[in-house]
């Protein structure tokens, strides 16, 4: 790290350190000219260090981020093809349609619980809907 000082009480990393006055009869001279490193060469500001550091804030939006292994997914034609077939699968899960999965066989917990997403699944797309619906109509003028 380059030295970024002048005297013994002013620096560039800090600022001024302490004021003194000048006692009658003694002369101030400037410092010897020498070269100096640019600022943005010299070590980095303390502040941006601990401003860099991850916060609680960071780890709690990581650990909320979804974790998608199909990037493919986001593309609204490909999100909404596969979330119709989540809902098909979901009624057939409950019908006891799936290949397997009984009806007697499954929980009443598990039964109650899979009805609930498949209401939520059916209520976003009835907003999907309305939301097409307005947005052509806003378009017909």
């Amino acid at each position: 790290m380059a030295e970024n000082h002048l005297g013994p009480h002013i620096t560039f990393d800090r600022g001024i350190d302490q004021v003194t006055y000048v006692r009658s009869g003694e002369t101030q001279s400037l410092p010897m000219r020498r070269e100096e490193a640019p600022s943005e060469l010299g070590g980095r500001p303390q502040l941006d260090s601990l401003l860099a550091l991850p916060t609680l804030d960071d780890g709690l939006e990581e650990a909320i981020r979804p974790q998608l292994a199909d990037r493919e997914l986001m593309v609204p034609s490909r999100f909404h093809a596969v979330l119709d077939s989540l809902h098909t699968a979901l009624s057939q899960r409950i019908d006891g349609n799936a290949g397997g999965a009984a009806d007697e066989f499954m929980s009443p917990e598990k039964k109650r619980d899979l009805k609930r997403a498949l209401t939520v699944l059916g209520g976003a797309q009835d907003l999907r809907g309305l939301v097409q619906m307005y947005r052509s109509v806003l378009y017909q003028g």
